[in-house]
């Protein structure tokens, strides 16, 4: 191999290995920033649960603004993966919750969206 040949193998190395390293840059901030999604979603999710289940006497439980919440966390029908996040959300959480608690729970997820996505549908008395 001559002296050229050589410096164009390294040349061409050199350019995959800075592709390579573009690629994994790419990634990481890719991940960082959908992690940061998921946790918004993770975190309105919870207190929009908590505050439903158990109501401020001062502050009444306004569906509007539970859909306008989620909305603002990135919750759209656009949006497909936060869709399948908030349904993983909603599946792990009435798997967990038993007795009059669950039946609110089943109201609530009757009434947000991605609508009906976790139950089967009943006649079921919104609040």
């Amino acid at each position: 191999m001559t002296e050229n040949g050589l410096l164009i193998a390294i040349l061409i190395l050199l350019v995959l290995l800075i592709g390579v390293w573009i690629s994994i840059l790419y990634s990481l901030i890719y991940r960082r920033k959908k992690s940061r999604i998921f946790n918004n979603i993770e975190e309105t999710f919870s207190e929009i649960v908590s505050h439903y289940l158990y109501p401020n006497k001062n502050e009444p439980v306004d569906i509007v603004q539970i859909n306008r919440r989620l909305q603002a966390a990135g919750i759209r029908p656009g949006k497909k993966r936060n869709i399948q996040h908030l349904i993983g959300l909603m599946i792990r959480t009435q798997r967990t919750i038993l007795g009059e608690n669950y039946r609110k729970l089943q109201k609530l997820y009757l009434s947000i969206p991605p609508y009906r996505s976790s139950y089967k549908i009943k006649k079921v008395e919104l609040v």
